[in-house]
């Protein structure tokens, strides 16, 4: 069989096209594993992927929720479970539930629009059954804000030791309890009596009738601090030559006091000064006694000031300036300092710091 056997030049031949096959094959297969490791989706693409399923999954549940909700539901009277149950974002219930507690009173589906970020489709749902009883009829019940004044059982109290269970015994609203706890625990203690005005769940009437009982320890110290007050220096009209003959207070520190005193619009509370990075716990006890503050500083206008004005201010991010011109231009002005609570940006904590410098014109 002679025609089968091939000869040396075309065995050679068929060597090398098998080698180069080979390689081919090889090439292709470290080529396709190179593009699949590239196109490798990274650990933070992958949560955020993951993320958005579980966004869809929510929203599938909610809407779920809405189209099989059974039952009358009282935007006035509800909680926010039931708010949650029915279909209604967990953040937009617990805004809508703030809403409430500063006294706003919903009469119709349209007074819910008014509540920041309001999910319309939940709202104007057909499956939703809204019931809306006349102001007149709650207060009948409940009785009004004024009315409940006289279920007051005040007594003196410390609201920088008194627990929740004395606060609740002197049948203040639990709103309210929770605004003291919150103020003393996240912000700081309570220097003179007039700070109950300064807690953001307390309107003036209530904080009135309570600040006759306020008894703070130590509140004697504090008034003798304002009767040696022409011995100290105010951080709202001193310069930097006079804040450098406060002991504790060298050049860089006098300067970052009337930087931030700019940038603030003036304080407000000698306690201010424990946001600078330089004022330690300690330096501020060294220092505090030999400082005041007047009530020489500027009001903000959240009704009229300009995206601008509104961040530069040390206590308004960026992003909270821009929900405060939107809220404004797309729901209404604002009526009271606090409807700031409906923002989901602000917290008690940060009212309270932000609250006297507000002001609606």
């Amino acid at each position: 069989m002679p025609d089968l056997l091939f000869s040396p030049a075309e065995r050679r031949g068929i060597i090398v096209f098998l080698a180069l096959s080979v390689l081919l094959y090889l090439s292709v297969d470290a080529y396709l594993s190179h593009l699949q490791s590239t196109n490798k989706l990274s650990e933070k693409d992958k949560q955020a992927f993951m993320a958005l399923i579980n966004d869809h999954q929510q929203n599938k549940v909610e809407a779920y929720k809405a189209r099989n909700y059974g039952g009358s539901l009282d935007p006035n009277r509800a909680n926010q479970s039931q708010f949650i149950n029915s279909g209604l974002k967990k953040e937009i219930a617990e805004r809508l539930v703030n809403f409430r507690e500063k006294g706003a009173y919903f009469n119709d589906r349209s007074d819910l629009t008014k509540v920041y970020g309001m999910d319309e489709d939940w709202l104007y749902s057909k499956q939703m059954d809204f019931q809306f009883p006349s102001q007149n009829a709650i207060d009948q019940k409940e009785g009004s804000g004024i009315d409940q004044l006289k279920d007051l059982q005040l007594f003196n109290f410390d609201p920088n030791v008194s627990s929740e269970e004395n606060l609740l015994a002197m049948h203040l609203p639990a709103s309210a309890v929770k605004g003291i706890i919150s103020f003393r625990e996240k912000y700081r203690p309570f220097q003179k009596p007039r700070d109950i005005y300064a807690v953001y769940t307390i309107d003036s009437v209530l904080a009135e009738a309570i600040m006759p009982f306020v008894e703070i320890e130590n509140s004697a110290q504090e008034s003798n601090l304002e009767d040696t007050v022409r011995g100290a220096i105010s951080i709202n009209q001193a310069d930097t030559n006079l804040l450098k003959t406060v002991k504790g207070i060298g050049s860089y520190l006098a300067k970052s006091i009337v930087d931030y005193r700019d940038r603030l619009g003036g304080y407000y509370s000698v306690e201010q000064l424990q946001d600078l990075f330089a004022v330690d716990s300690s330096r501020f006890e060294n220092i505090k006694n030999q400082l005041y503050c007047d009530t020489s500083f500027q009001k903000l206008n959240i009704n009229r000031a300009k995206e601008e004005t509104l961040y530069n201010h040390p206590y308004i991010s960026y992003k909270l300036a821009r929900n405060i011109v939107e809220f404004r231009e797309r729901m209404r002005l604002f009526k009271k300092p606090d409807e700031l609570m409906n923002i989901e940006l602000v917290d008690g904590v940060l009212f309270s710091k932000l609250a006297p410098y507000l002001e609606i014109k």
